[in-house]
């Protein structure tokens, strides 16, 4: 079980990796920076589209990845407080 430092630790990292892999992907080129920044920043690449699609804002490098960044924060942190109290209830009945 990652702590809490590990846990954001890679959560940073990841964001870093995806975000630098936006900026230097291509559609015309190699898409293969695209497809890791997608992969990396999941889900807020996706859900963070469609806000900024939503809201009529337009796509760029920096609204991209504040909307993946903000949308990623939420769902990590959701998903750290389940993992926690899934483990909490486990070690409990173990």
């Amino acid at each position: 079980m990652l702590n809490r430092r590990k846990f954001w630790g890679v959560f940073a990292l990841t964001q870093l990796l995806g975000s630098v892999s936006l900026v230097t992907g291509s559609p015309h080129g190699n898409p293969v920076g695209l497809i890791a920044a997608t992969a990396l920043l999941f889900p807020g690449s996706i859900l963070g589209l469609l806000v900024l699609d939503k809201l009529g804002i337009q796509f760029g490098y920096t609204s991209i990845l504040m909307s993946a960044a903000l949308v990623n924060i939420i769902c990590w942190y959701c998903f750290a407080v389940v993992l926690r109290k899934y483990s909490r209830r486990k070690s409990k009945s173990g």
